[in-house]
């Protein structure tokens, strides 16, 4: 303990005398007479470890608490004289570090206990102190630092809230004059080569406005230039005139680097200066500045793409319908208005809900329920007749596109019925032709040439029968004549389409197998029609097959549908072809195919026939390796 400061404050010089003779004689004691002696006893080189003081000096007067200042910040032993009572303690034990209580006589061994455990605690208490002092500080400092990133949070927020500058920059300005008690708080920003005020606000006057105004501070634009803060803490004169006592400008920088602009605070009168840790605050406020700026950039394109796509869609004479990934309309042609009348307040309301026609309804409920994008064709009042299309764009909405198409299809109709007219009235002198060619022979014998003319004349007249027989099967289906649905076995179906084809398969030198499961493959459908189209993809894998070649059926019950394949290792398909082959009167041209007949209906009138059972089907084929017809069907459960 040596070198310990100790005061005996007392009036009563022979007390202070008895109480040094109790002390260590190694500490450095001082007696004071009265409490205003004591000055400022505290130094941060030699401090007070213990002051001894005399009650009788603050006793039967009110406390003053500018007088007990100094005694607040050492610890204190009270000494009580006989003729104060112990309630005499009482307000200083509750405004003062009382280690202990000294009563006459002094020199007892308690009091010289009392006094050894002071001392020894003294430099604990001394300790603690500080350390609370420091802890204090330290939590003064903590709790500033929340505050600015509290701040700093709720200014993110509102930033990232607000899709234009003029809104959120007085916001950030607002928010750095008031964390940095700064007088005058502004924003600069460099468009177009030159600088701009654009945002300005003055300590505890109403918030910042947005505004316009041309600038020159050549500060600013050192910042904007280097892309580095600059921080002044002592009277400058600025280049434009300014006396400033401080002040502080951060550079607002574009996520790629370049320098948008300048955040700037300043104390034109008040003498403090910023700190290194509002430096570090406002650095952050300074980055939410730009983020502004580059949402309301991107903002602004945003509005603009919208505004174009709206237009074209607008001013488009299809009907369209737009909706978002909710469903709710977004935007619609005038066309789409004129035909369902939609309202023109129905942006932002439910698809299902604003339009009306129940065809449409039921397009766009297989829209949502299947991931493929459905067609279909929807009649409107009046007899016009639209080709509907819905596509369905992940996680981004749905696009309706209608077409009228009542021309097409009355065009359509008058080819069909005068195709079907045609081809009626052509099978009679067809048959008649056919058979007076027949009958030539029974009219006298005829030479080889003679029947070679017949032979090519029969062939030429069942080319044009079969033709015309494709062309009225085809209309008649997609007309959907003399189809009617019944649940039925398709085991059965393709069992008679192999005894069909049999015999051409074994006259051909070909294999015809089929591999069929023992459970029921239940589909509703014409057995009549899916045996034609089955019977014609048989047909087709027979006659373009090689000698010796194989030709098998299998099935597939998936749960859901029932797959037929039907594999054949003939000539293939060239690629380029495979995609036109389900076409009207399209044939595949190759050397080894050509002396082969066909009317180019076959796989036209199949898919038309799959299609009328809500199936599908598709081919895959590579040249000199065969093909794969593969039929998709529902299954009925």
């Amino acid at each position: 303990m040596r070198g310990q400061r100790i005061l005996i404050i007392s009036h009563d010089s022979e007390l202070g005398q008895t109480l040094r003779a109790l002390l260590p004689s190694d500490a450095e004691v001082e007696v004071l007479s009265a409490l205003t002696a004591l000055g400022t006893p505290i130094s941060p080189t030699h401090p007070t470890s213990l002051a001894l003081v005399d009650v009788t000096l603050l006793s039967g007067r009110p406390l003053n608490l500018l007088e007990l200042a100094p005694l607040q910040a050492m610890p204190v032993l009270l000494i009580l004289p006989e003729s104060l009572p112990h309630t005499a303690l009482n307000p200083l034990l509750a405004q003062l570090h009382v280690l202990g209580v000294l009563v006459p006589p002094y020199t007892t061994d308690t009091n010289r206990a009392a006094l050894d455990a002071a001392i020894r605690n003294a430099p604990l208490h001394l300790q603690k102190a500080d350390l609370e002092q420091q802890l204090a500080a330290a939590q003064q400092r903590l709790d500033q630092r929340l505050q600015e990133i509290n701040v700093i949070y709720s200014i993110g927020k509102s930033v990232a809230a607000s899709m234009g500058i003029d809104e959120a920059l007085p916001r950030i300005v607002t928010t750095a004059v008031n964390l940095t008690r700064a007088e005058e708080g502004f924003i600069i920003l460099q468009e177009e080569g030159q600088l701009y005020l654009r945002a300005s606000h003055r300590f505890n006057e109403p918030d910042a406005v947005p505004q316009r105004t041309l600038a020159r501070d050549p500060v600013a634009q050192r910042v904007i230039q280097s892309g580095r803060p600059v921080m002044l803490k002592r009277e400058t004169r600025l280049a434009t005139g300014n006396l400033v006592q401080a002040l502080l400008y951060l550079p607002i920088l574009r996520p790629g680097g370049s320098t948008l602009g300048v955040l700037g605070v300043v104390n034109r009168e008040r003498t403090a200066e910023f700190t290194e840790a509002q430096l570090f605050a406002l650095s952050a406020i300074a980055d939410y500045a730009a983020v502004a700026m580059e949402n309301a950039r991107l903002f602004g394109e945003i509005r603009r793409e919208q505004h174009r796509l709206h237009s074209i869609v607008e001013q488009a004479t299809e009907a369209v319908l737009i909706t978002d990934e909710h469903d709710h309309l977004l935007f619609w042609s005038r066309t789409a208005a004129n035909v369902f009348s939609v309202p023109e307040d129905a942006v932002g309301k439910p698809f299902l809900e604003v339009l009306q026609h129940a065809q449409l309804l039921e397009l766009f409920h297989q829209a949502i329920e299947e991931p493929d994008s459905p067609q279909g064709e929807i009649v409107l009042p009046g007899g016009r007749v639209m080709n509907a299309q819905i596509t369905s764009v992940p996680e981004l909405g749905r696009v309706v596109v209608m077409q009228d198409i009542t021309k097409l299809k009355e065009l359509d109709r008058i080819k069909t019925e005068f195709v079907q007219t045609v081809s009626h009235d052509l099978r009679t002198p067809l048959t008649t032709i056919q058979g007076y060619v027949m009958l030539l022979e029974r009219a006298g014998s005829l030479n080889e040439m003679q029947r070679a003319f017949v032979r090519k004349a029969l062939d030429s007249l069942a080319d044009i029968t079969d033709l015309i027989t494709d062309l009225l099967d085809l209309g008649r289906i997609e007309a959907e004549y003399e189809m009617p649905m019944q649940d039925l076995q398709l085991q059965q179906v393709l069992k008679e389409v192999q005894a069909q084809h049999q015999n051409q398969a074994r006259d051909l030198d070909i294999s015809l197998e089929i591999k069929l499961p023992e459970a029921p493959l239940q589909v509703r459908g014409n057995a009549y029609r899916l045996q034609q189209a089955l019977g014609k993809i048989v047909d087709n894998a027979i006659k373009y097959n090689r000698p010796h070649g194989q030709v098998k059926i299998d099935t597939e019950d998936t749960g859901e549908h029932i797959i037929v394949r039907v594999k054949d290792d003939g000539f293939g398909i060239p690629l380029a072809d495979q995609a036109h082959i389900f076409e009207r009167f399209y044939r595949v041209i190759l050397p080894e195919t050509e002396s082969i007949r066909g009317t180019g209906l076959g796989l036209a009138i199949v898919k038309s026939i799959i299609e009328r059972h809500r199936g599908r089907i598709w081919v895959e084929s590579a040249m000199g390796e065969g093909s794969c017809f593969t039929l998709l069907l529902p299954k009925n459960n």
